[in-house]
């Protein structure tokens, strides 16, 4: 799992201060990620916003798409984890923006 904000994803709209262009402290985020990402490994990285509690209720984005929040609930992360570990859900070296939905939930 990293964190959202490693691609520059949040709009400003949202609140762009977690993009690794604005937080120094996403840079290992984003290392970390680029090493992943040039090997041959079958990844799949989960990059919730800021966990709350609350229900499943997710938005999923892909890697170049903006998301449209900066919250996860934390048993929305749990809830992806499980699609794909049981198959429900494909992800093949892909990176997923988890958000709480504004107007439609996936």
């Amino acid at each position: 799992m990293v964190a959202m904000g490693i691609y520059n994803e949040i709009p400003a709209s949202v609140c762009v201060q977690d993009n690794v262009d604005n937080n120094p402290a996403q840079i290992h985020n984003l290392r970390a990620a680029k090493v992943i990402e040039a090997s041959s490994l079958d990844y799949t990285f989960l990059r919730p916003g800021f966990l709350i509690p609350g229900p499943d209720s997710v938005v999923i984005t892909h890697r170049g798409e903006n998301v449209s929040g900066n919250t996860t609930t934390i048993s929305s992360v749990g809830a992806v984890a499980v699609q794909l570990v049981t198959g429900n859900l494909q992800a093949s070296r892909d990176s997923f923006g988890l958000n709480q939905p504004t107007t439609k939930k996936i």
